[in-house]
């Protein structure tokens, strides 16, 4: 399992897709989430000030890899663009 989710660390450590989106692992609850942040995101109701905005999407236990890892970050970045 470990090899795994350090095979997904590398990737999210690589991992672009839009200006200002940053990608991290984070830990919470003893689970680990996909943080997707938004870093170019405004406050709808002050337009004009930054509001940065993440995501969190639970990272799935399986024994995926690289390529199924990459297309499972992939959806997570859909998800977040349908949400918006």
């Amino acid at each position: 399992m470990a090899d795994t989710f350090d095979i997904l660390r590398k990737l999210v450590d690589e991992v672009e897709y839009k200006p200002g989106w940053a990608f991290d692992i984070v830990v919470e609850d003893g689970a680990l989430r996909l943080r997707i942040t938004d870093m170019k995101c405004v406050d709808a109701y002050n337009p004009g000030r930054p509001m940065p905005l993440a995501h969190y999407q639970p990272v799935p236990i399986t024994t995926y890899n690289e390529k199924t890892w990459k297309r499972w970050i992939y959806e997570q970045c859909r998800r977040v663009e349908n949400h918006e």
